[in-house]
């Protein structure tokens, strides 16, 4: 007994353990999958790019010896000329500002395609667990019609007993319960790839993990117009925001491009050390010792001059090129808008359909079959119909069941795409 307890026990607590909701799961990805965490990073590397934008290019330090002599072994004191050069090259015309303003526009398009491939992700989550929904239903009415034809089966063996049946109808509803038993073999086949599927996009290492869905999902409700869902597309949709900002960088390029049209300053300092004195300008003849030591200083400005016109092209025709992209961006984002405008209505088109299905299904077409099999049932104890005729009908009511349950997954399925669209949250009240 004690056994028989503890078993129990220990089956609530593993049921308990991995049954989740679809919120915890959608949580659980947000924290475990790679591919997120893969675009988080680049969300870091291009804050570091920002900072990296706002410095000064590097300055170079040099070192020069000039014409020695590798047989004597101060080579410093016996050259020539000893050299030490830093120079810096100082962007002009706000280079530095304009490329900062490239820099965080390529933060704001990661950030955007972070939220998209996120949205995308729990889209994908979403469908996959109502499909699950739908097949652990499947199961779940595929067993009790087993059950059922086991109790017909039952009744048809005492009705044999007493020659009331023949046995070819024995044959006949365990050929029925054996077709189901397959049916229940694949089924289960089903969920177990899906099972894999969900556990992959969420992350998780053991892809075998159980899931158990929620019994009961409620329906969500659409309260919004077609003007509203517009709205919503253009403000929230990642897809849209994420090509929005590309058309801002591009623009940001082209300010970027402009300005390398300014020349850039290079200011450069020099300390020359010549151990034999200034040996073409010396009045005097070069000591042998090198007792005669010069320092001197040098100092040099130069520009760069971009706007040559054999250098000039280089600049040109990329301001041209980005806005040729800019065009073409544009054009894609017309053409994805209206593209979201065609499934958004046809997106709601099923869901209102399936809500009025789904109700037409409960009140009238289910119990309707349901009372059709339980009169026969109890015909068929009178022998008014046959085996055939209640087999058939039973199969006509397992396949609106059936129905009646891909009407549902077909609804959320939707109303999930719906959100993936618009880019939040629709869930706000439940049609039952």
């Amino acid at each position: 007994m004690k056994l028989k307890l503890v078993a129990i026990f220990l089956f609530q607590f593993n049921l308990y353990a991995f049954s989740q909701s679809l919120d915890s799961l959608l949580n659980e990805a947000l924290f475990k999958n790679p591919i997120l965490k893969s675009s988080q990073l680049i969300v870091e590397a291009k804050k570091n790019k920002v900072i990296q934008n706002s410095a000064l290019p590097s300055p170079v330090l040099s070192f020069e010896i000039n014409q020695f002599n590798f047989d004597r072994a101060n080579i410093l004191g016996n050259s020539l000329s000893n050299t030490i050069s830093l120079s810096q090259m100082i962007p002009l015309g706000g280079k530095i500002n304009a490329m900062q303003r490239v820099s965080m526009s390529e933060l704001l398009l990661s950030r955007n395609k972070l939220d998209e491939i996120q949205n995308d992700l729990l889209t994908k989550i979403k469908v996959k667990y109502f499909e699950l929904w739908k097949l652990e239903n499947e199961i779940m009415i595929q067993k009790e019609n087993q059950e059922e034809l086991r109790r017909l089966q039952n009744s048809l063996d005492l009705l044999y007993q007493i020659n009331r049946t023949n046995q070819s109808d024995l044959i006949l509803i365990q050929s029925e319960i054996a077709k189901g038993e397959v049916e229940l073999i694949n089924l289960e086949r089903k969920r177990n790839s899906l099972i894999k599927e969900i556990n992959f996009l969420i992350g998780r290492e053991n892809l075998e993990q159980e899931i158990f869905t929620d019994k009961k999902i409620k329906l969500p409700a659409i309260n919004f117009t077609i003007e509203q869902f517009d709205s919503l597309i253009f403000s929230l949709n990642p897809e849209l925001k994420s090509m929005q900002s590309m058309i801002e960088m591009n623009k940001n390029e082209i300010k970027a491009t402009e300005k390398e049209l300014i020349p850039d300053l290079m200011i450069s300092g020099m300390i020359m050390r010549m151990p034999k004195g200034m040996i073409l300008t010396t009045k005097y003849p070069l000591p042998m010792d090198g007792s005669r030591e010069e320092i001197m200083f040098g100092l040099m400005t130069s520009i760069n001059l971009p706007f040559a016109p054999w250098s000039k092209k280089k600049f040109t025709y990329k301001i041209e090129e980005l806005e040729n992209t800019i065009k073409s961006i544009e054009y894609e984002k017309t053409n994805m808008i209206n593209q979201m405008r065609k499934e958004v209505q046809n997106l709601l088109l099923t869901i209102n359909s399936n809500k009025d299905l789904i109700q037409l299904y409960e009140q009238k077409v289910i119990p309707s079959y349901d009372n059709v099999f339980n009169a026969q049932l109890i015909e068929f104890e009178t022998g008014r119909v046959s085996i055939n005729s209640i087999i058939e009908i039973n199969r006509m009511r397992l396949m609106e069941k059936m129905k009646y349950y891909m009407l549902v997954s077909e609804y959320l399925m939707s109303f999930a795409e719906l959100e993936k669209i618009t880019g939040q949250n629709l869930h706000k009240e439940n049609l039952r």
